[in-house]
């Protein structure tokens, strides 16, 4: 059997805290989650509800890092980060989350990994996709489950939009076109960056728009280069924005893609801080400009067109 210790992990979503294999049992969601969209979130919600009528808490299952990262020579960017997985995963109704440790699980076969659940993570019930597949090579599925759980093992059928299966695959294709409201209506929630700010030339600034720089994670999907209209809450208040994604070709010709944004309406100084930046549409395309002042009446006229858009959709900031 596996070292427990570096199998699985338990997190207390509502403590925010790693603890022990759970005293209460647990009904997990099972699968990758990443970006946590409305077909994730139908499968927490199904355990949440039949969570309550065991008298016992709902939750996910997911690996701390996905097992693409280990059996891929070029795996798929992630669209959120494991911290923004969690956080989403509780938004959505799971207390618990079992995070495994795909190196030291591959290698179990599909009864193996069930057993796991059930003795070191309490498991009493799993919900799970059509597709879920688990277990060295993949060679589990539903059927193991159902075979090991009965009538406590529920199947999700696929969850569509418009006619077309929901998926993380499908969200990042969206999200690399630059199509962000379509992307949302998939995930749910704004599709979202978090990252410290860092210094940049404070050119903004001597423009009176001032900005705040932030680099994407290696790890993290960059939506297409461009200028979107975005938000960032700070301090308990949400500030509308204006973000380019880009390499800022009128001032700098950058060789690493950043995320600039000005903050509409905020004055303060932001370097250190955490800073998440949520994404609704992509205004333009990002391009270079024949001199400063050139760039900054687009800039003027993308906060203007920022504020039109948020006004048309009548949001609350």
């Amino acid at each position: 059997m596996v070292e427990t210790s570096k199998a699985l992990k338990n997190i207390d979503l509502e403590k925010g805290a790693q603890t022990d294999r759970s005293d209460t049992p647990l009904v997990l969601a099972l699968g990758n989650f990443d970006g946590v969209h409305l077909a994730h979130k139908a499968l927490i919600a199904k355990a949440a509800d039949v969570a309550k009528k065991m008298s016992a808490k709902g939750g996910i299952f997911c690996f701390e890092k996905p097992p693409c990262d280990f059996l891929s020579p070029e795996p798929p960017k992630r669209i959120c980060t494991l911290e923004q997985k969690l956080e989403l995963a509780k938004k959505s109704g799971a207390k618990v989350a079992v995070l495994g440790n795909f190196p030291a699980l591959r290698d179990l076969s599909p009864q193996d990994f069930i057993d796991l659940l059930k003795t070191k993570a309490n498991c009493i019930a799993v919900v799970c996709g059509y597709n879920f597949r688990f277990g060295r090579g993949g060679k589990g599925s539903y059927v193991e489950l159902q075979r090991a759980f009965g009538d406590r093992a529920i199947l999700v059928d696929k969850v569509t939009f418009e006619g077309q299966e929901i998926s993380s695959t499908r969200i990042r294709s969206l999200l690399l076109e630059g199509e962000v409201e379509k992307a949302n209506r998939l995930l749910g929630h704004p599709y979202s960056v978090t990252g410290k700010v860092v210094r940049g030339k404070q050119l903004g600034r001597t423009l009176g728009l001032p900005t705040v720089n932030q680099f994407f994670s290696e790890e993290l999907l960059i939506p297409k280069n461009g200028i979107y209209a975005s938000s960032c809450k700070i301090d308990g208040i949400t500030y509308r924005a204006v973000s380019n994604v880009g390499l800022r070709p009128t001032v700098e010709n950058a060789d690493r893609i950043n995320c600039e944004t000005h903050i509409i309406g905020y004055s303060g100084d932001l370097y250190g801080r955490e800073l998440r930046v949520e994404f609704f549409t992509r205004l333009r395309p990002e391009r270079k400009f024949g001199s400063v002042e050139e760039l900054r009446a687009a800039i003027n006229g993308d906060v203007a067109n920022s504020n039109e858009y948020f006004d048309r959709l009548k949001v609350g900031f």
